[in-house]
């Protein structure tokens, strides 16, 4: 009996252990699992190279926004500034450039004149303003392409001065051949005397910046034999059409 009884013991305290042992692989299994990694982690550890990618697109997008943070603030520049006309009258006239996503994409010139019924009329292209002047009677504004935008846009004018006249109160677009000769001679700054300080150019100032010899001479003179540095490419290209 002593012997039953002593087997028994023995089977029971193996169960208890058994047991034990159970309960502490589940307490292992169920309570002290890692902690469950962040996404990060979980990419890096699939694509160890992943995460740069990641902080990559993050740091663009950063960047992007500042970006169109610090455009939205200069999207347009205005200023005033004193024009001699050929026949000796000085005028001041009001130019406004428009600049988004900091490039330049139009413009506006304010007039007012005899010659537009002393009422104020205002000139609005994609183009860079470079002369204004009246000439027999007729008001005329000579712009130029800024980029292959514009030079598309206005298709693909060769010379690339786009020439315009005021007729009963509207503007028309010309061809080069109707530009008088007489007012081949620039009389606009193009971006004014001190782009930072907007303000009223002078004549004298304006001299300064027409006669500089580092301007490029197709922005002092018309010059009918000037041909824009991408005009070949350009009027080539088959998806530029």
């Amino acid at each position: 009996m002593d012997n039953l009884n002593q087997k028994n013991n023995q089977e029971y305290v193996m169960k208890i252990n058994r047991n034990i042992l159970m309960l502490d692989l589940m307490g292992q299994c169920c309570f002290a699992r890692p902690a469950p990694k962040f996404p990060c982690e979980q990419i890096k550890a699939a694509h160890p190279n992943a995460w740069l990618h990641q902080l990559f697109k993050m740091l663009l997008i950063f960047l992007l926004g500042m970006s169109m943070t610090a455009c939205a603030d200069t999207d347009t520049r205005s200023w005033q500034e004193e024009v001699k006309l050929l026949d000796g009258r000085v005028i001041v006239v009001t130019i406004k450039y428009g600049f988004p996503r900091g490039v330049f994409r139009e413009s506006w010139v304010t007039i007012k004149l005899p010659e537009t019924g002393n009422e104020e009329t205002t000139w609005h292209e994609h183009l860079q303003p470079q002369n204004l002047n009246v000439v027999n009677g007729k008001l005329y504004i000579v712009g130029t392409t800024g980029t292959n935008v514009e030079f598309r846009l206005y298709n693909f004018p060769r010379p690339p001065y786009v020439g315009y006249i005021y007729d009963n109160k509207v503007w028309k677009r010309i061809p080069f051949s109707e530009i008088p000769e007489a007012m081949y001679d620039m009389n606009l700054s193009s971006y004014g005397v001190d782009p930072k300080n907007p303000r009223l150019a002078t004549l004298a100032e304006k001299n300064k910046i027409l006669t500089d010899p580092r301007r490029a001479r197709e922005f002092v003179r018309i010059d009918p034999s000037y041909k824009y540095p991408n005009d070949e490419a350009e009027r080539n290209c088959p998806y530029c059409k």
